[in-house]
């Protein structure tokens, strides 16, 4: 698994370096998918929390505030 799973999670934090979301400017279900996936079934695992820890992507937009309008 952890031949998989990180790896994985490097390209996601370098995908969303310099974007806010997956795909385009607002959020999609890829998005949505993503971070409830990742809530799930890797930070409530203590193994798999210090791999998030450790490799983790810049915080998703979906926590951030969604801007007006």
């Amino acid at each position: 698994m952890d031949d998989v799973l990180r790896p994985w999670q490097r390209l996601v934090g370098v995908h969303l370096s310099d974007r806010r979301y997956l795909f385009g400017d607002r959020a999609s279900l890829a998005d949505f998918g993503l971070f409830g996936g990742n809530a799930a079934h890797f930070v409530n695992d203590p193994l798999c929390r210090r791999w998030v820890d450790c490799t983790r992507p810049p915080r998703p937009a979906l926590n951030r505030p969604f801007p007006p309008g």
